[in-house]
């Protein structure tokens, strides 16, 4: 196996786990993380087989910089439930919030999330925190906003307890989507309003449709019983990647490009599975 990833393996399942509820849910195999629409198809099939991207100092800043935004803000776990109903007609904030659409088949953590309701209508705002823009970042967020406008809602408070974030069955719901991103040592803020009344504004529908054609073909990868060798060599190389050069700084340079150049001699090594593993 690639040096670039030791602590990869190939696995012939995957299921989603943030509580209990979800041994339970009809997307356990297929749920999609939110971060995921950032990726290509290649390093999305890649990363779901369980390969692991090396860490760089890139990452590490971009791990700092969130822990420095994040500070001070209580997660859903430390809130509890009884804290967490006592603050929202006020408004609550928690980090790294964990929240799905069983319907939908999506999940994430939420950078920062703040939810103000009188249990009739919700203003939500969903705060994400980037060292660096990517326009992929508007698909991320629109996973999220899809998320609390589907027809159920649920946000994890451990992995014990879940609970379903609306009481009525068409409540009003209000989010906007904040972008907190760094450069060049200074961070900008920008407020997007996603949702007013339940319905998607126009921009951010055309995010939403580009997100479920994402996830049609990312879904296609979950068949655990699809060969990952052939798979992968008819998936292009992501956007811009610089495969042809020794100094790619992508830590999966030696499985996509040598997979795909010496398929026959790989294949079976690649074609190992292991066993159930949580993602």
């Amino acid at each position: 196996m690639s040096k670039a990833c030791v602590n990869g393996f190939d696995k012939r399942y995957s299921y989603s786990f943030f509580s209990k509820k979800c041994f339970g849910c009809f997307h356990r195999n297929s749920c999609i993380r939110a971060s995921a629409f950032n990726n290509d198809k290649r390093k999305y099939l890649l990363e779901l087989r369980g390969y692991q991207l090396k860490p760089t100092d890139a990452m590490q800043h971009g791990i700092d910089f969130h822990s420095h935004q994040q500070e001070g803000i209580l997660t859903l776990q430390h809130h509890g439930i009884t804290g967490y109903f006592t603050l929202l007609k006020d408004g609550v904030y928690a980090r790294e919030a964990k929240i799905c659409s069983p319907s939908l088949g999506f999940r994430g953590s939420v950078d920062i999330l703040y939810i103000k309701s009188d249990r009739e209508h919700y203003h939500i705002e969903i705060t994400e925190i980037k060292s660096g823009f990517k326009p992929t970042y508007f698909l991320q967020a629109a996973v999220y906003v899809s998320i609390f406008n589907g027809p159920r809602t649920l946000i994890h408070f451990s992995q014990r307890e879940a609970y379903e974030l609306y009481d009525l069955a068409n409540p009003r719901i209000d989010v906007d989507v904040k972008f907190k991103i760094e450069s060049q040592g200074k961070v900008s803020e920008e407020v997007i309003p996603f949702i007013r009344e339940n319905q998607f504004l126009s921009k951010p529908l055309q995010y939403f449709n580009a997100v479920m054609r994402r996830a049609k073909n990312f879904r296609y990868y979950h068949n655990p019983y699809r060969n990952y060798s052939y798979l992968v060599q008819g998936i292009p190389y992501c956007r811009g990647c610089s495969y042809e050069s020794p100094l790619m700084n992508c830590s999966f340079q030696s499985i996509c490009y040598h997979q795909y150049q010496h398929l026959q001699s790989l294949q079976m090594k690649f074609g190992k599975r292991g066993g159930i593993i949580k993602t």
